[in-house]
């Protein structure tokens, strides 16, 4: 990558995370608008839209209904279509499907930065309301931001890493003989999560379980 590309990814990256925590509300932050443009960065709008698309329909499945935080899809469809945009998960469909699954996978992490952002942001409130600062909405603005942008920066393209170095690892191995193992395993994590998340259990608990399913496995072959 360019210098140039690094840096319009940064910022696409931090205002995408800006607009999904209200700051703009541009719709720069839906899958399919997000990742048309790293396509653009890249030079590969098609196969980015065609991502961007499928996390849409992802998206729509949940309803941000009053105080009910979504899944953070903004997340995926940035970070399938970087990897995308790459080359990391375009040369075959076996890497792609593999970019999907893992993407979903690291949502659910992402997800919970985001509800502690608004966490944050709510203690900045109570705080500057019992300090009776006069001019507390403009730094409350301004803090909110700063921290909404941060999170997009830090947390995305980090989120994007550990994707890259998970499909790193299962592309290595998925080319010697463990291939069927290892393609029966990433099918067994997907449908796990679905199962997993049926659990009355708290979020934090359903995460750890999954992934102790993932070390498990790993550990297997």
């Amino acid at each position: 990558m360019t210098g140039v590309q690094i840096v319009g990814l940064f910022l696409l990256s931090g205002l995408a995370s800006v607009d999904r925590l209200a700051g703009m509300n541009i719709m720069l932050s839906r899958p399919i608008v997000i990742a048309g443009i790293v396509g653009f960065i890249f030079g590969t709008p098609v196969m980015c839209l065609m991502v961007g698309i499928l996390f849409e329909f992802v998206g729509m499945v949940e309803v941000p209904v009053g105080t009910v935080i979504t899944h953070d899809d903004t997340f995926a469809g940035y970070a399938s279509a970087l990897l995308v945009g790459m080359g990391a998960a375009s040369h075959n469909a076996i890497s792609l499907l593999f970019c999907i699954f893992i993407t979903i996978l690291v949502m659910y992490p992402v997800t919970l930065s985001d509800r502690y952002c608004r966490r944050f942001n709510r203690t900045l409130v109570l705080q500057s309301l019992k300090s009776g600062s006069q001019d507390f909405e403009s730094k409350l603005i301004t803090a909110g931001l700063a921290i909404a942008f941060l999170r997009g920066v830090i947390v995305y393209n980090f989120g994007a890493f550990v994707i890259w170095c998970c499909l790193y690892v299962i592309d290595n191995i998925h080319n010697t003989a463990h291939a069927p193992y290892v393609s029966l395993m990433i099918v067994g994590m997907f449908m796990c999560g679905y199962l997993v998340r049926f659990l009355t259990v708290n979020t934090v608990l359903k995460v750890g379980l999954l992934m102790c399913g993932m070390v498990f496995g790993w550990f297997v072959l």
